[in-house]
């Protein structure tokens, strides 16, 4: 049953499609974020203010687009286990808590809703969708910040810091692949990577920016032999692959010394990871004190004694200080179970270059259940659409089997949201 529009929106709402209307909404929401932190430069009321905008495209989601009610409780049920192991991390840690971990922990609870709403739709245009419209909307918040120029040194901070954009440049590289025009995804994707590689000077995230960039390719090849296995494009493939690796032979001494910065004595690799390594035995040490329950969700940064650092840099750390052994392998279960059905279950190339992206960036970063970005965010969106991917698979199946009408239409009998679903309204 199709959602009753004003007249007002008649002769817009078409125009786009509902769908297209929707995802723009979420990815300048998500990039409206970033907009907001830049302007006032960080700190907490930023983010409410930019969560609080979330309202307008869930609102605007839930009434141009109908759900899948059957589908939805289900990918909400396989999160039950690791919520519970939060709740119990908090509820053994009630001393701690304050105010900004309620809220982080309300947030957390409110996107996986969010995500549940997302993941109830027929297929993927939707998340794909979004992907797409905050890769671009993101870019176009990128050159905002490269012609401000806010500097520490020469790496380009954006009145925030420069790994937080770039953990946010990670989750845009989907994005701007999955664009139909070919140049100008390209385009904004050699743009996105001159971010990482020359302004936010972040070889960590450039990496997995690369391998993201990398698994979307070969997955998009997997799954889309005739179209990406044109020969047009395995010429254009070859091409490619072949200037990229002469570039990194003629130019080695400058990637490994300006890019990669291997022989930095304060950013090399005799710098352990630039002060990780200590800092990671330091948060092990922490964790070994409390292995099961943790020191309670988000609360592992009220340990850390070293001056001017306020996180892990590890998510997979920060999980294991935070939830214990029990919270990391629930963690890990989520993120392995989702990764799993966007490549095998219900594949899906660009949700799975994400996942890749995201999951390699929480080795050196501690981007894991964050709610005041949009890779996070995206993160969240992600992990419940893809735990739904078989139920609504099969949810489908069973819909598009039920008996039709001669005129092709279903019968009376069957549910209304079904049926619109099915005829891909």
């Amino acid at each position: 049953m199709r959602t009753a529009i004003p007249s007002q929106f008649r002769t817009i709402v078409p125009l786009i499609g509902r769908v297209d209307l929707v995802a723009w909404a979420y990815g300048t929401w998500l990039s409206g974020m970033m907009l907001i932190q830049f302007l006032m430069a960080g700190g907490q009321a930023s983010i409410m203010i930019g969560l609080s905008l979330g309202a307008l495209p869930i609102g605007l989601h839930m009434f141009l687009l109908p759900a899948l009610h059957r589908t939805g409780l289900l990918s909400l049920l396989l999160f039950l286990p690791f919520v519970a192991v939060i709740f119990i991390s908090l509820l053994s840690n009630f001393n701690n808590i304050s105010l900004d971990v309620v809220a982080q922990t309300m947030g957390f609870l409110a996107l996986v809703a969010v995500g549940h709403l997302i993941a109830q739709q027929k297929d993927a245009a939707l998340l794909e969708k979004i992907f797409v419209s905050f890769a671009v909307t993101f870019v176009l918040l990128l050159i905002v910040v490269l012609m401000d120029n806010d500097r520490l040194w020469t790496r380009l901070m954006g009145r925030l810091h420069s790994n937080l954009w770039a953990a946010i440049t990670i989750a845009a590289i989907p994005g701007a692949l999955a664009l139909r025009n070919k140049t100008i995804a390209a385009a904004t994707t050699l743009f996105l990577i001159y971010m990482l590689a020359e302004q936010f000077n972040a070889r960590g995230p450039l990496i997995y920016a690369v391998m993201s960039g990398i698994a979307f390719c070969t997955f998009w090849v997997v799954y889309n032999p005739r179209q990406a296995l044109t020969p047009q494009n395995q010429i254009a493939f070859i091409a490619i692959a072949c200037l990229i690796l002469i570039a990194l032979i003629v130019n080695w001494d400058y990637v490994a010394n300006q890019v990669l910065l291997i022989n930095s004595a304060t950013r090399g690799l005799a710098s352990g990871f630039t002060g990780r390594t200590n800092l990671w035995g330091q948060m092990l040490g922490i964790a070994a004190e409390r292995p099961f329950t943790g020191v309670g969700f988000r609360m592992h940064d009220l340990y850390l004694t070293t001056p001017g650092v306020f996180s892990a840099h590890s998510a997979y750390i920060a999980v294991l200080v935070d939830l214990g052994v029990i919270g990391l392998g629930a963690y890990l279960a989520v993120i392995f179970v989702a990764l799993w059905r966007a490549i095998i279950t219900s594949p899906n190339h660009v949700l799975a270059a994400f996942l890749v992206g995201y999951m390699l960036l929480g080795l050196t970063e501690a981007r894991a259940l964050n709610v005041g970005n949009p890779a996070s965010i995206l993160f969240i969106f992600s992990l419940v659409y893809a735990h739904a991917g078989r139920y609504r698979r099969a949810h489908r199946w069973r819909v598009s089997n039920r008996p039709r009408h001669k005129s092709g239409s279903f019968k009376a009998d069957s549910n209304p949201a079904e049926t619109a679903s099915a005829q891909g309204y």
